[in-house]
């Protein structure tokens, strides 16, 4: 039986009084022998769900156009996030098991991708936006999933949010980790760091957005040039033709707009990204 159908040996209540020990600094070999046998158990379950998001058609993005990793929870990270919330418990935790995708993908396909996994994996998946409300800056969709051998999180991400989130992770490790929850650095330049990152992400959503607007105003220009096609030679020199040309062009004039708009703030948020990342190389 697949370890996605298989049932843990432990409780909610093993897993809860596991978090308890893990948040109050246990370091008895049994805690450490419970922590393993979870954290085993949750590898196998995230790789699991990586190997079927792989071999799966996606009608949304097929697996062989996105990279997909998975990973446990850490136990430095997974008692930081215990200590924070102390009205979160173990068997609460939504990644314990995590799997990430990152494609070359826009919004709406990040969209549709995100909602076609979690009816995939049934009604009890729930889809998380992080892109409107970010977390620290953060920008993806995740998805929940409960199945009958745990809890794991799904991370869908695009390209530009993929290398920012990277850039952070490196950024917490150095100055702190506080800042995925909105603490500010007491250093002025570490500050500097975190505030234009934030810009940066507000700047990628931005241009990410944009993109959205692109791909709908070739759809226009396409209907345009098919009605232009299927017009008899008669009729092109009517007032419709006319202004399906004049509309054409337009479209035409404002898709290469996006088209500059676009490519200057990728330029940008690149440029700024690689000098966020010098900067680094200095602690």
């Amino acid at each position: 039986m697949s370890i996605l159908n298989s049932t843990p040996q432990w409780t909610n209540g093993d897993l809860r009084r596991l978090g308890d020990a893990l948040a109050a600094g246990g370091t008895t070999t049994e805690v450490h022998d419970r922590y393993n046998a979870v954290m085993l158990w949750h590898n196998d379950l995230a790789a699991e769900v990586a190997t079927t998001l792989y071999i799966t058609n996606w009608q949304a993005c097929p697996p062989d156009r996105f990279d997909i990793t998975a990973r446990p929870k850490t136990v430095d990270t997974l008692v930081q996030k215990l200590q924070r919330e102390p009205r979160l418990t173990l068997d609460q935790v939504q990644d314990l098991a995590g799997v990430r995708i990152d494609a070359d993908i826009t919004l709406d396909v990040q969209t549709a991708l995100a909602e076609e996994i979690a009816a995939h994996f049934g009604e009890r998946s729930r889809v998380r936006d992080l892109r409107d409300n970010p977390h620290s800056g953060y920008r993806a969709v995740h998805v929940w999933l409960r199945l009958p051998g745990g809890r794991v999180e799904v991370q869908i991400r695009t390209v530009g949010q993929s290398a920012w989130a990277n850039t952070y992770e490196r950024i917490g490790d150095l100055l702190g980790r506080g800042i995925r929850y909105n603490e500010m650095p007491e250093d002025q330049d570490a500050r500097e760091i975190v505030e234009l990152m934030h810009q940066l992400a507000d700047t990628l959503a931005r241009n990410e957005r944009s993109k959205i607007k692109l791909v709908k105003t070739q759809a226009e220009m396409r209907i345009a040039r098919e009605s232009l096609q299927r017009m008899p030679v008669a009729k092109k020199v009517t007032r419709q033709y006319l202004e399906t040309v004049a509309l054409l062009e337009e479209l035409e004039q404002r898709a290469q707009d996006m088209r500059d708009g676009q490519d200057a703030a990728q330029a940008e948020y690149l440029g700024t990204l690689t000098e966020v990342r010098r900067m680094l190389d200095r602690y």
